[in-house]
């Protein structure tokens, strides 16, 4: 595919670029006849003029003298379209390949002139004066385009006459050198220009009924082309080219016939970097130059026949071959656009050692897929929707979607598309009593027998009942890690010395009960605490003792009803009991 474009929906603006070229042909020492057309309508004499356009594949023929005379349209097989009259006096007609429409040159001061088309693109009796005033060597020199310079040029006495396309200022002249008859013989007002290197300026001995070419670069002769003796020539006016044919106009039948004088010529350009377009941010473009040539320039530098590009800018390529040189420039403009090509995955930012599912979204109507996943395993993937993509290492990565289809290869690049955060540092747990405490982190959760405990995400967690232990702990971004299991006795019942108990009643209780404690020895002070089922201390008393017993009431009936652990712990030794509150 000539040109690629990775996002995709690709808004495309055909704003059209100047285009130059050179054809690589030579010439046909006998021309052969082609196709001919005549006039539907009457009225002058003089033809000056047939124009084709490439786009639509027809043809336009005018009559030179007045506003008022023929000007009609018709197919390659010369069957008439729609006919008008000129609605300008025209000495020479072209066709612009630059800014695609039909042109020409006027009578004395008259100027040029663009033509209107329909909406078919039939040629209308309308149009707009470009320049108004006498821009060529005669008042009668029927101009032709040169579309690699972007000059009209003009033929008179020997000479070639260029003037600017842009600006209509004359650019200079050149004889035309080698010239093998008289220029008595030579058609007085027309001359051709048919684009083949070396053999690009062409005008008509009209008594010898041959083309005469000649080379813009030199302006030395190249070459004659003869034509059929039943060939109607004339000494003024009624020579045009178009299409990559001679055509000569029969004032008796007022029919325009056609002759091919060059090999090889068929009309395409041997650079053309296409329409000037627009490219989606972030995705590339390949501007392709052709193979045909011997040196290639690119604004950039390059020197190859292909460079790609990323950003908006004007580009513009000049090759050679021989002495023949052309050029063509591109105006690449950006903007963000739904992509053409596109893809999302079921998620950007991940952890360390997990996996993701990628999913094509693209709109080119592909029919292969490359993906290629930068420090993922596996690293790329045919399918359409890769699954289990892996990433095992922390960082930032690119990933790219190259897909086929009938169009060509598009791509799509989006750098550091996927974010892979470390897995924290393993958390530590320390124990205090039936206190369990982790090493910091973002959040936590805490386990028993491999099972979350509800609740239980504070960085502290105090037992209700033996079994195995362990805190996942995660960090800012997600992620997260395991701590090692430890095994913790909880004795559930009223002691963990035999010296050391309580009991409660009544239990269950509405929040009113008493606690009544004995030891043989004396103990000083201990504290009472209340915990909830998620590790919360909802309720503590300090008691201080003196002898080796005592009963004391404790009243939290604003607690919710619930299962609750009682703990009293002294310097030495710690007993719990379970407490349930029902009201």
């Amino acid at each position: 595919m000539k040109r690629k474009f990775t996002s995709a929906l690709l808004i495309t603006c055909f704003l059209f670029t100047t285009h130059s070229s050179f054809s690589q042909c030579t010439i046909l020492t006998n021309a052969v006849q082609g196709i001919s057309y005549t006039y539907v309508t009457i009225n002058g004499t003089n033809a000056s003029g047939v124009a084709y356009n490439p786009t639509l594949n027809i043809y336009y023929a005018v009559t030179a003298g007045n506003p008022g005379f023929p000007f009609e349209t018709f197919t390659p097989a010369g069957t008439s379209l729609y006919q008008t009259n000129a609605g300008f006096d025209f000495r020479g007609l072209w066709w612009n390949p630059n800014t695609n429409q039909l042109e020409g040159n006027g009578y004395y001061t008259y100027g040029l002139w663009k033509s209107n088309l329909d909406i078919n693109g039939y040629a209308l009796n309308t149009g707009t004066n470009l320049f108004i005033g006498q821009f060529q060597p005669d008042a009668q020199s029927v101009g032709d385009y040169d579309y690699d310079a972007n000059e009209i040029i003009y033929y008179f006495n020997g000479f070639i006459y260029r003037y600017d396309r842009n600006t209509n200022v004359l650019l200079g002249s050149y004889p035309l050198t080698g010239m093998p008859v008289s220029l008595s013989n030579i058609n007085w007002t027309s001359v051709v220009y048919t684009g083949c290197c070396g053999n690009e300026i062409g005008i008509l001995d009209y008594i010898n009924k041959t083309i005469l070419l000649f080379s813009k670069t030199t302006g030395a002769y190249s070459g004659t082309s003869k034509l059929p003796a039943s060939a109607v020539t004339n000494y003024g006016f009624n020579t045009s080219y178009a299409n990559n044919l001679v055509w000569l106009h029969d004032i008796g039948t007022r029919t325009w016939t056609s002759y091919s004088i060059l090999a090889g010529a068929n009309g395409s350009n041997a650079v053309d970097l296409g329409n000037d377009t627009v490219l989606c941010v972030g995705s590339t473009l390949e501007l392709n130059a052709g193979s045909s040539s011997d040196q290639y320039l690119w604004s950039t530098g390059a020197t190859d026949s292909i460079i790609t590009i990323d950003t908006a800018g004007s580009y513009w390529i000049t090759v050679t071959t021989g002495l023949c040189s052309a050029s063509d420039t591109i105006i690449i403009s950006d903007t963000l656009c739904t992509p053409l090509i596109s893809f999302n995955s079921s998620d950007t930012a991940i952890c360390q050692k997990f996996c993701i599912n990628f999913f094509d979204s693209s709109q080119n109507d592909p029919t292969a897929w490359l993906w290629l996943f930068e420090g993922a395993s596996p690293s790329s993937s045919t399918n359409q929707n890769p699954t289990n993509i892996c990433y095992n290492s922390p960082g930032t990565y690119d990933v790219k979607l190259i897909t086929t289809s009938a169009s060509g290869k598009d791509s799509l690049l989006l750098p550091g598309y996927i974010n892979v955060y470390a897995t924290p540092a393993m958390p530590a747990i320390t124990q205090v009593g039936y206190t369990l405490t982790s090493s910091a982190a973002a959040t936590y959760q805490w386990q028993l027998n491999a099972n979350n405990i509800a609740g239980a995400t504070n960085q502290s967690y105090t037992i209700l009942q033996s079994g195995f232990y362990n805190v996942i702990a995660y960090d800012d971004h997600g992620c997260f890690s395991s701590s090692a299991t430890i095994y913790v006795l909880g004795t559930g019942i009223n002691n963990v010395a035999a010296e050391f108990y309580f009991t409660t009643e009544p239990n269950p209780s509405n929040g009113n009960f008493t606690i009544s404690f004995q030891s043989p020895n004396s103990i000083g002070e201990i504290k009472l605490e209340l915990i909830d089922l998620l590790g919360r201390i909802v309720f503590t008393k300090e008691i201080f003792l003196t002898q080796n017993s005592f009963s004391n009431s404790i009243s939290v009936i604003d607690l919710p009803d619930g299962n609750y652990l009682l703990r009293m712990s002294s310097e030495k030794y710690s007993a719990v009991s379970k407490l349930v509150i029902s009201k």
